[in-house]
């Protein structure tokens, strides 16, 4: 019986844990919306996978290094056959009606003057820019999340400091209102005070729309439902910052996403134009194929082994301005 409940209360601690988790926080730093936007926007996904994808490119300009392997089968049939006719020894003819041929190639590219090596860094760069447009989406996301959370914080601030002056107002609007019965003021206060009490309530009213939209946008970032409930924890404080003007700009060339982004990009663009150069160039290329196949004198219609090595030099000549 205690083996028992020891096992249920182990049961119900874990269920206990599992709900926390799923269950949202309470409310929500700065940092953990950033973390949180960080983690669940399908934006980084979609760059995390584009690595992925960019890293398979390599895998398959790589590829270009191996030989490859076919087997090719072909089936011919010739007519009319050219004959030989010998006097005494009867009509010989030079080649088989039908022709089979069954063989296994291996080619191999011994050298291409740097086309598949340029490829290969081509492609090695592109990873390159796909990893530093991780990092870009992740600065954007914190930013903008950065951005709407005190946007919010504001706001709410705003519309509590605007609710309280309409509560001042109508204050002094009931004692105008008493000071014209009383006969000590006349009907020009009840109207000016009136006249600011609707331009506050409107004023709430764009704070509390503007509110609507940038908590709306904080969901989006951090991929929640629309009708979750947005609970915030922060404040404003005043730091006092002397910035040197120097020094952030050499920090911010050093660490500045979108600066990297561009180095890459110019050198892709580099090795983009070596690989189309590249293609000009000369190719040696190896084959080596081993088959049945038959034809062969003096039985036509017999399949024979046979073996071809062959080593191939290609030279383009013209291409159709294709490179230029």
């Amino acid at each position: 019986m205690i083996r028992l409940s020891i096992i249920i209360l182990a049961i119900l601690l874990v269920l206990e844990s599992l709900l926390a988790q799923s269950r949202p926080a309470d409310s929500l730093t700065v940092d953990e919306a950033i973390k949180l936007a960080i983690a669940r926007h399908p934006l980084v996904e979609q760059a995390s996978e584009a690595v992925q994808a960019s890293v398979a490119r390599v895998q398959q300009s790589r590829s270009s290094y191996y030989p490859v392997s076919d087997v090719e089968l072909s089936y011919v049939r010739l007519a009319p056959i050219p004959a030989l006719s010998i006097p005494g020894m009867g009509k010989f003819k030079l080649y088989p009606e039908n022709n089979y041929d069954e063989h296994i190639v291996l080619r191999q590219t011994i050298y291409d003057f740097g086309r598949t090596s340029s490829g290969v860094e081509l492609s090695e760069s592109n990873v390159e820019i796909a990893n530093d447009n991780v990092g870009l989406v992740r600065t954007s996301l914190a930013f903008q999340t950065a951005q709407t959370f005190y946007a919010i914080l504001f706001l709410r601030q705003s519309i509590q400091v605007q609710t309280r002056q309409i509560d001042v107002l109508n204050q002094h609007l009931i004692v105008a209102q008493k000071k014209v019965q009383a006969g000590t003021a006349t009907d020009f206060d009840v109207l000016t005070t009136q006249v600011r009490i609707a331009a506050a309530q409107n004023k709430n009213l764009d704070l509390q729309n503007e509110l609507q939209k940038q908590e709306a946008s904080l969901r989006r970032l951090l991929n929640v439902p629309v009708d979750a409930e947005v609970r915030l924890r922060g404040e404003f404080t005043y730091v006092p910052v002397t910035p040197d003007l120097d020094s952030l700009m050499v920090l911010a060339k050093e660490q500045r996403v979108e600066l990297k982004l561009a180095h890459d990009a110019a050198r892709t663009a580099e090795l983009q134009q070596r690989v189309v150069s590249r293609r000009d160039m000369p190719a040696l290329k190896f084959s080596l194929a081993y088959g049945l196949k038959n034809g062969y004198i003096p039985n036509l219609d017999v399949l024979r082994g046979n073996l071809a090595v062959a080593l191939q030099a290609s030279i383009p000549v013209f291409n159709g301005f294709r490179t230029r």
